[in-house]
């Protein structure tokens, strides 16, 4: 991801339009959208302006690269109830190919736990099954027997 999919990421996450930006910056909408573009120069004292609008560091912006966005709605607060919900947003590494690897591993091995278990479950209700039947054929055999001996 370079610096401006960076920049428009950001801008995504912290939902501001490119209007709204231009206007933090005051620039023309049009200058800013060829800016995000790369139709025009960036330097780094605009970038460190944007960063400031974003309520970050240069350094931060620049380090949004191989991170990828994560809402979180604090526990006392439920999305429904809210009119617009407030959300956190933060930056978080995403794995690479061996930490996926590895998770990937980790999944399939839990799968194959729960499918073994789920077909000890399947076999201990058909026990349970055979043993209800056999105790419904002991009390009929009982019911029987003492019908017998009542005659």
């Amino acid at each position: 991801m370079n610096i401006l999919e960076q920049i428009r990421t950001v801008r995504e996450c912290k939902n501001l339009s490119q209007e709204q930006m231009a206007k933090k910056l005051n620039m023309t909408t049009g200058n800013y959208s060829k800016l995000e573009r790369g139709e025009s120069g960036m330097n780094v004292d605009k970038l460190a302006e944007i960063a400031k609008v974003f309520g970050m560091d240069l350094k931060t912006l620049l380090s949004v690269e191989g991170k990828m966005p994560v809402y979180q709605i604090p526990d006392n607060q439920s999305p429904i109830s809210q009119s617009p919900p407030m959300f956190h947003s933060s930056y978080y590494y995403v794995a690479g190919d061996a930490e996926v690897e590895k998770l990937m591993s980790q999944i399939k091995h839990q799968n194959e736990l729960l499918a073994e278990k789920q077909a000890q479950i399947h076999q201990q209700n058909e026990q349970i099954q055979t043993l209800k039947n056999q105790v419904a054929m002991a009390q009929e055999m009982i019911a029987l027997l003492k019908l017998s001996q009542a005659k």
